[in-house]
């Protein structure tokens, strides 16, 4: 699935993971606000780095459009509520 969407912003540590065995992970997070598709316009994606986006990447940058493709996301399951996504399953196609 391919979507246009604006940085609204980049968090830092925005997610924090617990382990059982003590250990934990975090994770920096873009938020998006989506344009194309219509079905989809306005709403808030937020996609959950990996390994945090050095300064200058356009995952960073507010106000930035994307056009980026997503392996496993559907419209379908964009509007279900879940709007979580990692960023190994997206991908900017055009900055």
């Amino acid at each position: 699935m391919i979507i246009v969407a604006i940085v609204s912003r980049y968090i830092t540590d925005n997610v924090l993971t617990d382990y059982d065995d003590g250990s934990f992970e975090s994770f920096d997070t873009t938020q998006l606000r989506v344009v194309e598709p219509v079905e989809i316009a306005g709403r808030l994606i937020n996609i959950h780095h990996n390994t945090p986006q050095p300064t200058g990447s356009p995952w960073r940058s507010a106000g930035t459009r994307l056009r980026l493709e997503f392996e496993k996301e559907t419209i379908e399951s964009l509007t279900s509520g879940d709007t979580d996504i990692f960023s190994d399953g997206a991908r900017i196609l055009q900055s």
